[in-house]
């Protein structure tokens, strides 16, 4: 079978056109239907088709590909402003200058909006496709270094947008929150009673009204902000586990009312996926995620729906083999690129990026 550079080229000898003469507009309407594999293949064909796949336009995503709704992972390399947005399942990724994001950290994203701090008390939201800036007041001193974990509820453009940030004080916990229409940050600190409680930097989830704070033994921290006393209530739920404790990265998700986390021990060569079980305030194992999909950082983590055959029953890191983005399948259990030149039981030949999170283009 002859390959596709040469029947181009006996194509344009014909007739004197080849597949490389096709009109752009043509070729993303092919590329919008092809997946994983195919889109590969697609970008090799030759130099015109691959530029297609490739143009670096992050702010203006190409919305009309069937997978462009999935979320992105939007990463920078230590503090300059030059930002990659990369589509894992699709392999492809987009780069583009954000001169506004010079010296911040990202501290939580939801849909396309980001939080982002600058020191210990200066936030605020953007938006990466807008360029939309929204300020919020400094956090106020009664969070001495700030919050170690931040969210939100809702869009900033959401009359009904809260923000919480949370750190930990010995024995005790300062939760801030800031509500939309207000002012000023409202600081409590919350006593612990006899227990300790240190949280993992992964941010908070709201889940039924209330905001769990995942453990680093799997014990969960739940914040209500809706007690009779206005004030809301703290309280540390579960029994500490001596084999999650032992884990180097844990991560917290809200899917469909319940709550998952996920538990990366001894560079992958453990993988504890679970689900709460609120009767008994206990974790359940996961067999298998069914038709859902958990992408997962440090700054956030969310439960999607698989649009493709294919994509669902997976994990998706923040984490590289070469270019090309890694996945934990739950039918494998094993990590892998959907391109199948990387299958392994741990991370360890894999790079992990920490100045990142997902984000989803609105539509």
């Amino acid at each position: 079978m002859a390959s596709t550079s040469t029947a181009c080229q006996e194509m344009k000898e014909e007739n004197g056109r080849s597949l490389s003469d096709l009109p752009d507009d043509l070729l993303s309407l092919i590329l919008s239907n092809l997946f994983a594999r195919d889109y590969i293949t697609f970008r090799a064909v030759c130099k015109s088709w691959n530029s297609i796949s490739t143009i670096p336009r992050p702010l203006k995503l190409p919305i009309d590909f069937p997978l462009s709704q999935c979320p992105y992972l939007m990463f920078f390399h230590g503090r300059t402003h030059s930002f990659n947005f990369f589509h894992p399942i699709c392999n492809a990724a987009y780069q583009t200058e954000i001169p506004e994001l010079s010296n911040v950290q990202i501290c939580f994203s939801k849909n396309d909006w980001l939080l982002m701090s600058q020191g210990f008390r200066t936030v605020f939201f953007f938006n990466p496709f807008t360029k939309a800036r929204i300020d919020l007041p400094d956090i106020p001193e009664e969070a001495a270094y700030g919050f170690i974990s931040m969210c939100f509820s809702s869009p900033p453009t959401s009359p009904d947008c809260v923000v919480v940030g949370f750190t930990s004080v010995g024995y005790s916990v300062d939760i801030g929150t800031f509500k939309f229409g207000g002012d000023e940050w409202t600081v409590v600190n919350y006593d612990n009673g006899d227990r300790s409680f240190q949280a993992l930097r992964c941010p908070p989830v709201l889940c039924n009204g209330s905001y769990y704070f995942l453990g680093d033994s799997g014990e969960l921290g739940v914040y209500d902000p809706t007690d009779d006393e206005g004030e809301g209530s703290w309280d540390i739920c579960g029994k500490p586990s001596q084999k999650l404790k032992n884990s180097q990265q844990g991560y917290i998700v809200e899917s469909d009312g319940d709550l998952l986390s996920v538990f990366i021990a001894n560079e992958g060569s453990r993988v504890y996926v679970l689900k709460r079980d609120f009767s008994n305030n206990s974790w359940r194992k996961v067999e298998s995620l069914g038709d859902k999909m958990l992408y997962l950082c440090i700054r956030t983590s969310l439960a999607e729906t698989a649009m493709v055959k294919g994509a669902g029953n997976k994990i998706y890191l923040p984490m590289f083999y070469g270019n090309e983005g890694v996945f934990y399948s739950l039918a494998t259990r094993k990590f892998h690129c959907f391109s199948g030149t990387y299958c392994g039981n741990n991370l360890y030949d894999t790079k992990h990026m920490k100045h990142c999170a997902w984000v989803k283009p609105h539509v």
